[in-house]
């Protein structure tokens, strides 16, 4: 390992995606965004999905900001992954966070700029098999509700809005079980770019309901570590690269394309204000 390289902390499964979006391409070099059909059929997680985005933007963000030296994606979970920059033993974290969990460390973190921003964050809501008709707040809390628990915001969210049950994992495969098998009725998950809005598990199709998302409050931002000895110069590098990034349009771009901001679902009612 050189003295210039920079090591980023990603979980196992972000490193396995990254990978396989990047392909041979260069990250500098990465203009399209998209999921490839062979890419989607091998990683079903559209909360998974966004990270990897994340991390092509942030790999290509801190080029672009003059960092020197080899960067080099390695594996820890989340919660290994902020303790080590935290403390100084890793220079940044390759997934965002959300602003409000870095509130209490800013002794020990950078907190870049968002690359989410506020209003920027939405989830649909799928059904197993044919879509449920709902139009507002009162029609989807019939409903059971299944999601991701390991994103704080997004479970907030969830809690706040009364539902007739409410089901989390940190598992997306439990995830869809719950309502393929009729435990729950509905999954409330990022958009992305696959045909037709679906999201697609192992043989279980899951089917937008039309017309309406959720809207989930908060920024997500990188964190970088103030007790690192490159911390700073990662952290300056980070930050300028992002703007560049932000004014070069690839940020909206790569948001677009991958489906979290879906075009198709841009004029879809928000169900929550």
């Amino acid at each position: 390992m050189g003295a210039e390289d920079t090591i980023i902390l990603v979980p196992a499964e972000v490193v396995d995606g990254f990978r396989d979006f990047r392909g041979s391409r260069q990250i500098a070099d990465i203009r399209n965004y998209s999921f490839s059909t062979d890419y989607i059929s091998r990683h079903q997680d559209p909360f998974t999905n966004l990270e990897v985005v994340e991390l092509v933007l942030l790999v290509q963000a801190l080029q672009l900001g003059g960092l020197k030296g080899e960067i080099k994606i390695k594996p820890a979970s989340a919660h290994a992954m902020m303790r080590r920059v935290e403390k100084g033993e890793a220079i940044l974290g390759g997934v965002s966070i959300w602003r409000e969990r870095t509130d209490t460390r800013t002794k020990s973190l950078w907190v870049s700029d968002p690359i989410i921003r506020q209003g920027e964050f939405e989830l649909g809501l799928y059904s197993c098999g044919q879509p449920v008709p709902i139009i507002d707040l009162a029609d989807l809390r019939q409903y059971k509700l299944s999601s991701h628990a390991d994103w704080p915001m997004v479970t907030e969210l969830l809690q706040s809005l009364e539902q007739a049950d409410l089901s989390l994992s940190s598992d997306w495969s439990t995830v869809v079980k719950q309502t393929c098998n009729g435990m729950s009725d509905l999954v409330a998950a990022p958009f992305t770019n696959s045909a037709g809005l679906s999201l697609q598990h192992l043989d279980e199709l899951l089917t937008p309901v039309p017309g309406v998302k959720l809207k989930v409050g908060g920024t997500r931002h990188f964190v970088i570590s103030r007790l690192h000895p490159k911390g700073k110069r990662a952290y300056f590098s980070l930050q300028r690269g992002l703007r560049k990034l932000r004014l070069k349009g690839n940020i909206a771009r790569a948001m677009r394309q991958s489906g979290f901001l879906h075009r198709a679902a841009a004029d879809w009612t928000f169900l929550n204000k």
